[in-house]
């Protein structure tokens, strides 16, 4: 069928033009004996396998039915299934695009996407197959998945199981075997993308140095815009030298450059190098210990089991970074002690963030703001003495060679001697 066809079969009222890419190929590759995830067997399996419950994996069984015996679902489903799972170029902006299915559905719209999702778990099993990867590691990742799945019922407060668009594009992650949760954190093969370099010296302390053209403020954080910056980072490589403005673990980027004679510094981290990105989930709180054990777990796990895929570091990006949570919270505070274990990094940090994620829709009336946790507290008792929050910092780096929890390795560093 063409795209307009299932368009209209539908009833898609918005967001078909994200299906554009790549529509003629999918259709071109459709199963002519059939779609094979299309049949009972297949889902009926899929679902057994993530160790679905019974009420999900019925309502997934009803989709199948449903989408099997429609000309244009079935197209429609063929086509989601190649752009999450046959590399075609489907972004992840692409995917959280995807319409809404209400118009031919109803309240069973999202149950077609978790079905398109589970689409890909015989994949994932081989490939956790093939790498050895214990059960226990893939059912604790995909326990996300389920929960998420209870989270989204209850959002809709009926009796339909499934994901939104947008949930399925970050799911696809874990089909994919690209993200591993082990405890508390999720680990996610990626490529360092913050706009520092770090270097080593030969007595084992590291140093960042700030990428050429990012633009600071006064207090040595990422600019909003280029009328904001007081200055401009620089940064020179040479065979012999590196001469940059550097950047403290604390996540404060100097305006004076110092230069690192190759013979003592050694670049050990730089954009574009393979890393694990780390990710934070929500539903429990961040404890030092529960964190540091995954940081662990992380270091052995890989290496082990994917290690056609080496990592030079972990990094993030979150507004659990904000560096100004230091002087907000007490230092036995979970977010405290994570940060003071880390090499933050200035990052493009809104103060919208935090407030949206602490406080909710409360911003307008502080009265009715909650005021159940320490970090709601904090936030409210400082907006109401007129005090302006100033975010700070927002992503960091962990070299596995640094990794002593407990130690603060980069805060205990002695680096003051490399800054002049």
């Amino acid at each position: 069928m063409t795209l307009d066809e299932v368009v209209r079969a539908l009833g898609i009222a918005g967001g078909a033009e994200t299906l554009k890419k790549g529509w003629e190929e999918s259709q071109a590759t459709l199963p002519k004996d059939g779609i094979p995830f299309l049949s009972s067997d297949f889902v009926r399996r899929a679902c057994r396998q993530v160790d679905m419950a019974d009420d999900v994996a019925e309502a997934v069984m009803r989709m199948c039915g449903t989408t099997a015996g429609s000309e244009a679902l079935a197209a429609l489903a063929w086509h989601c299934h190649r752009a999450l799972f046959a590399g075609n170029g489907y972004s992840f902006d692409d995917v959280t695009s995807w319409p809404s299915l209400e118009g031919a559905l109803g309240a069973d719209a999202d149950t077609f996407y978790l079905l398109v999702l589970l689409s890909g778990v015989p994949r994932m099993r081989e490939v956790n197959s093939a790498h050895r990867v214990p059960a226990e590691v893939e059912q604790e990742t995909l326990g996300d998945v389920l929960r998420s799945l209870e989270r989204h019922k209850r959002r809709g407060g009926g009796p339909t199981w499934g994901l939104h668009p947008h949930e399925v594009a970050w799911y696809t992650n874990f089909i994919r075997c690209d993200l591993y949760r082990l405890g508390r954190l999720q680990f996610q093969f990626g490529s360092f993308y913050h706009r520092a370099r770090a270097f080593r010296h030969t007595s084992g302390a590291v140093l960042a140095l700030s990428e050429a053209g990012v633009r600071y403020n006064s207090d040595g954080q990422v600019a909003v815009s280029a009328d904001k910056a007081v200055w401009t980072a620089e940064l020179a490589l040479g065979r012999d030298q590196a001469v940059g403005n550097p950047i403290l673990p604390t996540g404060q980027a100097l305006p004076a450059k110092v230069t690192l004679p190759s013979s003592e510094w050694k670049q050990v981290l730089a954009p574009g190098d393979p890393i694990l990105n780390v990710h934070m989930p929500g539903g429990g709180p961040l404890a030092h210990d529960a964190c540091g054990e995954s940081f662990r777990r992380a270091v052995e796990f890989f290496p082990r089991h994917f290690p056609e895929r080496p990592f030079t570091g972990f990094c993030c990006h979150s507004w659990l970074l904000d560096a100004q949570l230091e002087q907000m919270l007490p230092p036995s505070s979970n977010m405290v002690r994570l940060q003071r274990e880390v090499y933050l990094l200035p990052t493009h940090m809104e103060v919208g963030e935090l407030l949206r994620t602490a406080l909710g829709r409360h911003l307008d009336d502080l009265s009715k703001a909650p005021r159940k946790t320490t970090l709601q507290r904090a936030i409210v008792e400082r907006l109401e003495r007129g005090e302006k929050l100033r975010p700070r910092a927002g992503g960091f780096f962990l070299l596995p060679e640094d990794l002593n929890w407990g130690g603060e390795v980069y805060r205990s560093q002695q680096r003051e001697r490399f800054l002049h």
